[in-house]
């Protein structure tokens, strides 16, 4: 075949189909875009075959047909990417085309059918011309290409060509070569990857020496020759010394070589030998050789396109699944290209199918397998989508459940939108959670908002981003203007320079961290006491400072009236002791002359006893301002051993022993702690009976608190009235020994019981907080 017409409309795809053609052996090809300049250069032209599209501008290919036999050509006709319907086939074959090739997805696809139908008439052309041999060698190239675009197995494919080939070459050997390259010495190599042979000749497929053979060592004649698309051909025996060091120890006499091309690239070679005579190679071997190189050449190509898009589909595959979330693949027209496993699962309850599997879905419109209510609210998104080429994000709702979708388009080279990335997220827990935490917020606001305390917060640059009604209201009685969030602390007050400067030094020292309380006035006549906080991030970081201001005049007002009254209380009560006091020293004045001049013992009796009840009246009288003095000052802090020997030394302890074991521990108590001791002392003594020897204060600390111990081997105390002896009045002198001796420790958080057992000695135990006490010396 010396030159084909090509007729196609579409300049792009003619330009692209000539180049194919052209590169894989068949040249010269003219091209035609219109029915009219097809006919021009068939009149002018000698033309061995003409290939033309379907469709055409101005008519069909079917109408050129008819028009190029009516004339009287019989010249081959082929018309492809034609329409796959019995009727058109049937009136292009009527009309005389010699080929009809259906319109096909895949243009490699397209190309390789069109190739395989000039080769047919390639055979033809040469049978007509009563070539037996070359009509046989046609006949096996024919069928070589007919098994290697049916036959999935690669290996077995090649193989098959391989034997056909061969003997129809009349070969004893045939094999190829694959390129290869080695990066690490930077050069090419050729490795033996097929091999056919006849019965009596041995195969190299074993052999290890021409597994990779580096072209520039062995051959780097061949690899000028082949890469620049020629062919090495001839007997061994004339060939360069370092050549025939490789092929005669395999038998070789003369060898046929050609390049295999693969996306126009040198991938290999296909050589056929004779080992068994020389011979010499003719044009017409050369030219089936380079055929079926071509044919080889293409069927590699196909299989590698395939085996890509396989491993293209796999790695889609696999990054589909491995998204959490339902995701999927559609064409324009919204038919699936891909799903992952979640997006299977969803339709497949959908459907109520729990066989329905990717293959019921590929390439069907995903409109067939959603219920009427997301195909509504669905598919005019995936429209939007494909008509702007922008995201479109939005919700929907289906049964008790909230989706969240996103439809993404992906488009080509070119620009054009061709696929669409959609995701589907359930999102019902999420929204629920916000729900929940929408309404806590909005109690939480209220709450605040309602509240009648000040509250507000700035960020680092002084800028109000919370604040209350109460403290607006406040505000802007106080300064005349109204806060706004964002606005800055010095732009609301820039008309009142004492207020802005007063305010921001408050704030500023929160703003560096620092938490403490003030009392101030806003200028309403109010006294209000703020409390300052840091604000910080969840990662500890200061984004800011929050207060409360409590409006405390009405309180300090209280506090000022009630301190007031207990000042008139205590004046009226230090009086009234007073005189108590006065007239309980004239009582025992008088008591003490009458008794020495009692003449009886019943007077002397009855002297005693108002004595007696003068010196009760007189403890209770001292009682009371104890009692008045209780938490009137501060708590402070007491080294315990100094202050129970201070105690100590107030009795005459005669042969009782008091021990002091308290080590260094400290007490943050009330002033009055040497009283809360004077009374356990004294409570033993009165109580602990003639076996009393040994008073021990002793102590003990955990995890939590300090534990002072105060034990005596007195008589000790009966069970049933452990609680009672600390309620006031309780007891057989006064009564108001330990109930003062709770009341003082309750000041500071101390506790205090009986734990002694009758018979064996009093034992009580005061539990000190770990906020209360201090081992050792402590700043006051």
């Amino acid at each position: 075949m010396r030159s084909i017409l090509l007729v196609d409309q579409n300049a792009e795809s003619s330009e692209k189909t000539a180049r194919f053609l052209q590169s894989n052996g068949i040249s010269p090809v003219v091209v035609a875009h219109s029915p009219a300049q097809a006919l021009l250069i068939l009149g002018t032209s000698r033309i061995d075959g003409i290939a033309a599209a379907f469709d055409l501008s101005g008519g069909d290919a079917i109408t050129l047909l008819r028009e190029i036999r009516q004339s009287g050509s019989d010249v081959p006709f082929i018309l492809w990417k034609a329409p796959d319907d019995s009727e058109t086939t049937m009136q292009a074959l009527n009309s005389g085309a010699d080929a009809y090739i259906p319109r096909e997805a895949d243009t490699s696809d397209e190309h390789l059918r069109l190739y395989d139908a000039l080769s047919r008439i390639t055979v033809a052309e040469k049978s007509a011309s009563g070539d037996s041999e070359g009509s046989s060698m046609v006949n096996g190239i024919t069928r070589s290409l007919e098994i290697l675009l049916s036959e999935r197995d690669t290996d077995k494919a090649v193989n098959a060509s391989l034997a056909i080939l061969g003997t129809a070459m009349k070969a004893d050997r045939a094999y190829i070569f694959e390129n290869s390259y080695d990066p690490a010495n930077d050069t090419m190599k050729a490795g033996l990857r097929y091999e056919w042979v006849r019965d009596f000749i041995t195969p190299q497929s074993d052999n290890s020496d021409l597994q990779d053979v580096p072209f520039e060592s062995v051959v780097s004649r061949w690899f000028g020759i082949l890469s620049q698309g020629g062919f090495v051909s001839g007997n061994v025996a004339d060939f360069p010394d370092s050549e025939r060091e490789v092929l005669e120890p395999r038998g070789i006499l003369s060898l046929l070589a050609v390049p295999i091309m693969a996306n126009g690239s040198f991938w290999g070679f296909l050589e056929f030998d004779s080992c068994s005579a020389p011979r010499r190679w003719s044009d017409s071997d050369l030219s089936s050789l380079r055929t079926s190189a071509n044919v080889i050449g293409m069927a590699i190509q196909q299989r590698r396109s395939e085996e890509a898009e396989i491993e293209k589909k796999k790695i889609i595959q696999t990054l589909l699944d491995s998204i959490p979330d339902t995701a999927i693949l559609l064409d324009v027209e919204g038919n699936f290209l891909a799903l992952n496993r979640r997006a299977l699962s969803c339709l497949q309850k959908i459907n109520a199918k729990r066989d329905l599997g990717y293959r019921d879905l590929i390439g069907k419109n995903f409109c067939h397998f959603m219920p009427p209510k997301l195909i509504e609210s669905r598919n005019t998104p995936v429209i939007r989508a494909v008509v702007t080429g922008r995201p479109v994000e939005f919700e929907d709702e289906y049964g008790e459940h909230i989706y969240q979708n996103n439809i993404v388009p992906i488009p080509n080279g070119t620009g054009t939108v061709t696929m669409l990335a959609v995701y589907n997220r359930d999102i019902t827990r999420m929204k629920q959670a916000e729900s929940v935490l929408n309404l806590k917020r909005d109690i939480l606001y209220g709450m605040i908002d309602s509240s009648s305390d000040l509250l507000a917060a700035l960020d680092t640059d002084f800028r109000f981003i919370a604040f209350n009604s109460a403290y607006k209201k406040t505000f802007q009685r106080a300064f005349g203007t109204n806060p706004e969030l964002g606005m800055r602390l010095d732009d609301t007050l820039s008309h009142i320079p004492e207020s802005r400067d007063k305010l921001a030094a408050l704030w500023g020292l929160a703003l560096k961290g620092r938490e403490y309380c003030c009392v101030e006035q806003l200028g309403t006549g109010a006294n209000y006491e703020f409390v300052f906080n840091a604000l910080k991030d969840s990662r500890n970081n200061l984004i800011g400072a929050t207060h409360i201001a409590r409006d405390i005049t009405t309180r300090q007002q209280a506090e000022k009236a009630l301190r007031q009254l207990n000042n008139k209380l205590t004046l009226l009560s230090s009086i009234t002791r007073h005189d108590i006091r006065n007239q309980l020293t004239v009582i025992f004045g008088f008591l003490e002359i009458l008794d020495t001049q009692a003449q009886d013992e019943e007077t002397s009796y009855s002297i005693a006893k108002i004595k007696e009840a003068a010196r009760t009246i007189l403890r209770q009288v001292e009682f009371s301002h104890d009692y008045q003095e209780i938490g009137v000052r501060e708590p402070q802090w007491f080294t315990a051993a100094e202050v129970i020997r201070k105690a100590a030394g107030m009795f005459d302890t005669g042969r009782v022993g008091i021990l002091v074991q308290t080590g260094t521990a400290r007490i943050h108590a009330d002033p009055l702690l040497e009283k809360v001791f004077y009374n356990l002392i004294d409570n033993s003594m009165r109580y602990g009976g003639d076996g009393l020897t040994t008073i021990r204060f002793s102590t003990a600390e955990t995890e939590t608190e300090l534990v002072i111990f105060c034990e005596d081997d007195g008589s000790g105390i009966p069970q049933n009235i452990k609680e009672l002896i600390f309620i006031q009045g309780y007891g057989r002198n006064t009564g108001f020994g330990l109930f003062l001796i709770r009341e003082i420790l309750h000041i500071t958080g101390i506790t205090i019981r009986e734990t002694g057992v009758e018979g064996q000695g009093a034992r009580f135990e005061m539990h000190i907080p770990r906020a209360s006490y201090r081992m050792g010396p402590v700043d006051t």
